[in-house]
């Protein structure tokens, strides 16, 4: 794992709905540990978010993250399948 050092604070000068901290942030050719901010179900910062005021806080310590990606692979089932393929993300 590789971790970012030396980025200064994200500063936001409103309240968020989400606070997501020290999270294993994965990105296209990076992990780091980091906070996001999510306000209005849009990511509004990601890295090293200073004290901002949010509605909800989730300790994100041991846990992973995927900011941008879709999960894209879908299996539609069959007309009479009772079956469900996939998983929930």
């Amino acid at each position: 794992m590789k971790k970012i050092t030396g980025e200064p604070p994200v500063l936001l000068r409103m309240s968020i709905d989400l606070l997501i901290r020290n999270v294993s942030i994965v990105t296209i050719d990076v992990v780091s540990t980091g906070d996001i901010a999510i306000d209005g179900g849009k990511i509004v910062g990601i890295g090293n978010v200073t004290e901002t005021p949010a509605r909800q806080t989730i300790d994100g310590g041991g846990l992973h993250a995927f900011p941008g990606a879709v999960d894209a692979h879908v299996h539609f089932n069959d007309p009479g399948r009772a079956d469900w393929e996939g998983a929930p993300t």
